[in-house]
């Protein structure tokens, strides 16, 4: 287990949250395993990165760069659950296998207006569906969001979870 303190260092990156408890549930859970509110999960959340490496990979060993960062949080955090969020493929479990592709949000964001939105409000539905088969509750589980602002942009956190923290760390 982490100290509280190792806890917050990684927490104290957040841009937002859905309140001052959710940061305090959090360090209460990491370190000293107190239960999340309603019983709820702790999941994180990890953007998917356009620096990849070539051919097939295990999720976590595919993206470079600051998804390596994200992910050794993630980890600190000794979460319940750990997903990234792709930008191809939605939702993707870390020990998935999956080639580099060449998609990201903010091309999903440069297209036309309405296409855009189709797009993006697609992308989002899709993930919310993989959420409900990896039996994830937005409404009951406490979600650390490790992403770039577009995928925050995407996802709504505020309208989509009703625990979350979002942490946009750069380095």
């Amino acid at each position: 287990m982490k100290t509280e303190e190792e806890i917050r260092m990684i927490l104290s990156k957040r841009k937002e949250s859905s309140s001052d408890d959710v940061i305090d549930n959090i360090v209460e859970h990491c370190t000293k395993g107190t239960p999340l509110p309603d019983g709820g999960k702790l999941i994180v959340l990890i953007s998917c990165a356009i620096s990849q490496k070539d051919g097939i990979h295990l999720a976590r060993d595919l993206y470079q760069g600051i998804f390596t960062n994200r992910l050794k949080d993630a980890e600190s955090l000794e979460p319940d659950e750990c997903f990234v969020l792709s930008t191809k493929y939605f939702l993707l479990r870390l020990d998935q296998p999956i080639k580099k592709y060449n998609v990201s949000m903010s091309q999903k964001n440069k297209t036309k207006k309405n296409k855009k939105d189709r797009k993006v409000t697609r992308w989002v539905n899709n993930v919310k569906k993989c959420l409900n088969v990896t039996n994830c509750d937005p409404e009951k589980d406490t979600f650390v969001l490790l992403v770039d602002n577009s995928f925050d942009t995407a996802l709504n956190s505020k309208e989509l979870f009703k625990n979350y923290v979002f942490i946009n760390k750069r380095k």
